[in-house]
């Protein structure tokens, strides 16, 4: 295995342990919480929320933006989006 792979093991309750080597690399301690991520395949990620790019998107707002067939929107009903459109 690489040094970015590995094996943990599942406590009976259920708990993931993080051996200390790995905790290091991911630079958390005990009590930090874990971004996830699951994908196809049963695939699961983590990520360090201090991450930057974790901080830049957690606090993002969402909008549902409505495209008619010719690509345009309604500013009204999506006034963030436009307005990101509009000044970045």
């Amino acid at each position: 295995m690489d040094n970015n792979k590995g094996i943990v093991k599942i406590s009976q309750n259920g708990e993931i342990k993080l051996s200390k080597e790995l905790m290091k690399k991911l630079a958390i301690k005990p009590g930090d919480n874990l971004y996830y991520n699951i994908e196809k395949d049963h695939k699961v990620t983590f990520q360090n929320p201090n991450d930057s790019w974790y901080n830049i998107i957690k606090n993002t707002s969402s909008e549902k933006v409505v495209f008619d067939q010719n690509g345009n929107y309604d500013p009204k009903k999506s006034p963030n989006f436009h307005d990101w459109m509009v000044n970045g």
